[in-house]
């Protein structure tokens, strides 16, 4: 079984190690030996650089490099036409004899690496670019280097209406089926936590999705029983698990932090639970914003409860307008006049790791999300000014080299289901910004288990004790 999150480690890596190159004549070939390295593959095992081939009118081309029956790349210098690569590259096909034509052409300018999948049923999953960045995000779109089944991918658009609908679709069917209220909201909570980490590198990806989906096929029932499984492997350190399990199963880390720990009813799903549970999982949850999560609050209970209740979603720019007055413009003020100065920076970065946050009314979590979110970009542009180079401080490790936590962020919330919402928020956006984090370095961060957690309590602001939640002495604003 390919372990795809070292992956992605080695792929970060592999990232940061090119980002600079540029030229096809001096150093295409070594790109391609060394992210051939990424996926643990020889060259040689694979294929050639320069196969000849004749072109129409007896011209005579290179393939830059060529796997027969699997793959072959065309790569250019920096900067130069990739539709135009890719034109070269199909001359290179049309002269290729049927038994050695390949199934996917690769183009890359080194900054760009594009895809084509000429067997793509779709004409979405037919073309698929991004940078080099970004790389370790779509490895597994290089499944055919691993000899691992190709999945075709049909790129959706982001979280959008309807997958907010799908979860509240979910919602109604658990709560028709008479699943106990009090386990709803965290089961889905845990639920769109792995519908996430399936895209996103925290697990190997479509791990659970792909597990589901071969227990559906063997039982229209049964799903819920695995589901449950998969909560508990969660929830258990590595080396206290049983080691018959499932590899799939084995392959998921130890997440916990509180997320997992309580023991949910199990679900004796209906076909149309098991349906449901699949469509959400087939989304493409490496889109996700964090705004997300207030509509899907908005999605998922009736209109007139959340009227009842004051339930209102604020909109990002809103946000953005309350607390750029409140805090954001005198941070950015003061990142503006420390320039590259590494005393004030350092100075700014400390300030930066003491705000504590404290939302009486939080919902869904949406202003301490937006708020940390902007936090971390600052922290990020004070990092990038004292390493201009990318490269990590001696001795520091990338997971770790954050001041800013979670664990910061305090919210008071009514209601259980907005107030488990608000936690998964704000897991999703530290992982967003420890994936930008690592980026920059040139590193794959994934902060397993979840040791650090917000504060969010279920209350009534009305009524709670704000200082019992956070003391006076703490917070910063609020």
């Amino acid at each position: 079984m390919v372990n795809w999150r070292e992956i992605q480690d080695k792929a970060a890596a592999f990232a940061q190690e090119w980002k600079g190159a540029g030229s096809e004549d001096s150093e295409a070939k070594a790109f391609w030996i060394r992210f051939f390295d990424v996926f643990g593959v020889r060259e040689r095992s694979l294929g050639m650089f320069e196969r000849r081939v004749k072109l129409l009118g007896e011209r005579n081309g290179k393939i830059d490099f060529f796997a027969p029956n699997k793959f072959l790349v065309e790569h250019k210098s920096r900067g130069k036409d990739l539709d135009a690569a890719f034109e070269q590259a199909g001359d290179y096909f049309d002269a290729l004899s049927e038994d050695e034509k390949p199934r996917f052409i690769i183009v890359s300018d080194f900054e760009r690496i594009r895809i084509y999948d000429l067997e793509a049923q779709d004409n979405l999953a037919r073309e698929f670019e991004f940078s080099l960045n970004e790389l370790p995000n779509h490895v597994q779109r290089f499944a055919f280097l691993t000899e691992e089944e190709v999945r075709e991918y049909k790129e959706e658009e982001p979280i959008t209406v309807r997958a907010v609908k799908a979860i509240g679709e979910l919602y109604e069917a658990l709560k028709n089926s008479n699943y106990t209220r009090e386990d709803i909201s965290p089961l889905l909570t845990r639920f769109v936590f792995c519908c996430f980490s399936d895209d996103t590198g925290i697990f190997n990806r479509n791990a659970v999705y792909e597990y589901l989906r071969e227990r559906a096929q063997a039982d229209d029932t049964g799903i819920g029983s695995h589901l449950g499984a998969i909560f508990d492997v969660l929830n258990t350190p590595a080396d206290k698990r049983q080691t018959t399990m499932n590899p799939v199963l084995a392959s998921l880390p130890y997440v916990n932090g509180g997320l997992f720990k309580a023991t949910l009813h199990s679900i004796f799903g209906s076909r149309e639970v098991q349906e449901l549970m699949l469509k959400c999982l087939g989304f493409n949850w490496s889109r996700v914003s964090p705004e997300i999560f207030g509509s899907m609050f908005q999605g998922v209970i009736d209109e007139t409860v959340r009227r009842n209740l004051g339930a209102h979603y604020t909109s990002e720019i809103n946000i953005l307008k309350v607390i750029n007055g409140l805090f954001l413009d005198e941070l950015k003020v003061e990142l503006d006049g420390a320039k590259t100065n590494k005393a004030k920076l350092e100075s700014l970065w400390d300030k930066l790791a003491d705000i504590t946050l404290l939302d009486p009314a939080c919902g869904c979590g949406n202003f301490l999300v937006v708020s940390y979110r902007e936090l971390r970009r600052i922290e990020l542009e004070i990092l990038k000014r004292l390493y201009p180079d990318g490269k990590l401080p001696k001795g520091a490790k990338a997971e770790a080299l954050s001041r800013l936590s979670i664990e910061h962020m305090y919210g008071i919330e009514l209601e259980d289901f907005p107030a488990e919402v608000a936690k998964l928020s704000l897991y999703v956006v530290d992982h967003m910004m420890n994936a930008e984090l690592g980026e920059y370095f040139g590193k794959h961060i994934v902060k397993l288990p979840l040791k650090e957690q917000p504060h969010i309590v279920k209350g009534n602001a009305l009524t709670v004790d704000w200082s019992v939640v956070v003391p006076k002495e703490i917070y910063s604003f609020f």
